[in-house]
């Protein structure tokens, strides 16, 4: 995700009838031979493990991008505002397909991804060590 359009084509894609989780169930049941009611919660844990996971990695690209790009002091609000801004866009633009809905909570847990993923990373670039101003004398 070196270029900003990496993650818009993917969100762009799977927002769209494209990304349903219903071809998944479908492969669930009729591949793998599970029962209709297993396979749409296996595949709802999915998405959302998915979901967690790409926009984590969304926000740590962006978190990266801006402390590479000179940003100072705000690069873990830049990964932050990056994952929400992008979040909000695929929920509101899967709430105008017929077989999908959007939903804050989704937002949320993509917020939650970007919020572990790039704290890790503020915490690794810093060695582990709490801010100067954390530290009680």
């Amino acid at each position: 995700f070196r270029s900003p359009i990496g993650p818009r084509v993917l969100i762009g894609f799977f927002s769209s009838s494209t990304g349903a989780g219903s071809r998944m169930v479908d492969f669930f049941v009729h591949t793998l031979g599970m029962n209709l009611h297993s396979a749409q919660d296996l595949a709802g844990v999915l998405r959302k493990c998915v979901h967690f996971a790409f926009y984590g990695t969304v926000g740590f690209t962006a978190y990266k991008t801006a402390k590479r790009g000179g940003v100072t002091g705000a690069t873990v609000l830049y990964g932050l505002a990056f994952v929400l801004m992008h979040s909000s866009f695929d929920e509101y633009r899967q709430s105008g397909y017929k077989d999908r809905t959007g939903s804050a909570w989704a937002v949320c847990l993509d917020m939650a991804g970007a919020a572990c993923f790039v704290l890790i990373a503020h915490l690794a670039a810093k060695g582990g060590k709490p801010a100067p101003e954390a530290v009680k004398s």
